[in-house]
């Protein structure tokens, strides 16, 4: 990864001050997310005590109802697993948590200044401050072991790699129109959308993305699925290969899509001109365009961690790149961070993924030396 070019300039990554930030761990579960739960009590509660904290109980109540019967009817393969977490965890909210589809984020594919294979990175902001919280977990697949960057609790994918294969991440897309071309205005688009979302029974965009590191072996696999799977609900898909050239973003209506290649960015606003919507507030085409900048620097100099792509609702920030393995995450609280960089180094491509490695080697320093 490349290094930070002014080290006299504070990043927004830049260490919080009053002692040694936790560890973000590195947790093998081979048997997928729902194993995640156990040992985990203590991040699980402060996961809810953030829900708990920002939605009044009835509304959770209220969430978790609606969750649980459209659960039951749509077609996704993790309903299971999902019930068994929510029954584990013995609170309102985790039903609600997995189909909350409130993921604000900024996203891109860009030249690694090391490896000839594209270099994925993400930021992602959330209502819900809970960067202190992610973990990494190693599951293991029919195509091949990968690794999750998540939370306990939650049964989707929205930021993965698999080293050799690919690495891939979910924005989420805009509002669409009541009216296809047309608003109705904010409350009544909401209304209509929720009605929607309701009648259909396809795969949930973070199920989709899941499915696709359990079942596909190569880049284009995961490309034709990801483009071509119908959805529930629209969604934003950025994806990076194991090989130079190999990224994309996929816009997702819930039966077409729309293709963009090679060095591109997305945040929470179409880019396709035949996608109509609202886009998510939090200054989306801003986030975009100074993603895009980013990218126009020579290779190893571009510094990506500014405002407004690291802004006071951010909670993670991920660098990944599937044809080296490498693998960079920081929790984050705003534009602080709240733990140590976890960096996975460099692996064959062809090769498995390693023990994990010992405190000291997963997480290092502070993120200017890794940035």
């Amino acid at each position: 990864m490349q290094e930070n070019r002014n080290p006299e300039r504070p990043t927004a990554a830049a260490a919080a001050p009053g002692g040694e930030l936790p560890h973000i761990p590195l947790i093998d579960a081979p048997r997928g997310p729902a194993q995640l739960v156990d040992g985990q009590e203590e991040r699980i509660a402060h996961l809810l005590e953030c829900v708990h904290g920002r939605l009044p109980a009835f509304l959770l109540r209220w969430g978790d109802s609606h969750a649980k019967k459209w659960l039951e009817r749509s077609e996704t393969p993790y309903a299971a697993e999902i019930r068994e977490i929510a029954r584990i965890l013995g609170r309102p909210g985790c039903y609600a948590l997995n189909f909350s589809f409130e993921w604000l984020c900024t996203t891109g594919c860009a030249i690694d200044a090391e490896h000839p294979a594209p270099r994925l990175q993400r930021s992602l902001d959330w209502i819900f401050q809970v960067g202190e919280d992610v973990i990494v977990a190693r599951h293991e697949s029919r195509a091949g072991d990968y690794c999750n960057v998540t939370w306990p609790g939650y049964a989707g994918i929205v930021t993965a790699m698999a080293p050799g294969r690919f690495a891939a991440a979910i924005n989420q897309a805009p509002m669409s129109y009541a009216l296809g071309r047309f608003s109705l205005g904010l409350p009544l688009d909401w209304l209509v959308n929720r009605r929607r979302v309701a009648r259909r029974t396809a795969l949930p965009p973070s199920h989709l993305l899941r499915r696709v590191f359990e079942r596909c072996t190569t880049y284009q696999e995961a490309k034709s699925a990801l483009m071509q799977t119908p959805l529930c609900i629209p969604a934003i898909f950025t994806l990076s290969g194991a090989q130079e050239g190999e990224c994309c973003i996929i816009e997702r209506m819930e039966e077409e899509f729309a293709l963009h290649e090679n060095q591109v960015a997305a945040a929470n606003h179409w880019i396709a001109p035949q996608f109509h919507g609202r886009p998510r507030p939090g200054r989306s085409r801003q986030r975009r365009a100074a993603m895009l900048a980013s990218m126009k620097a020579p290779a190893g100099d571009a510094d990506w961690l500014q405002a407004p792509i690291v802004n006071r609702n951010t909670c993670l920030i991920v660098e990944m790149n599937a044809g080296s393995g490498e693998l960079l995450v920081r929790g984050m609280r705003g534009e602080r961070a709240v733990t140590q960089t976890f960096l996975w180094g460099a692996l064959p491509p062809s090769a498995a993924l390693p023990p994990p490695p010992a405190p000291q080697d997963a997480c290092r320093g502070d993120i200017e030396k890794t940035l």
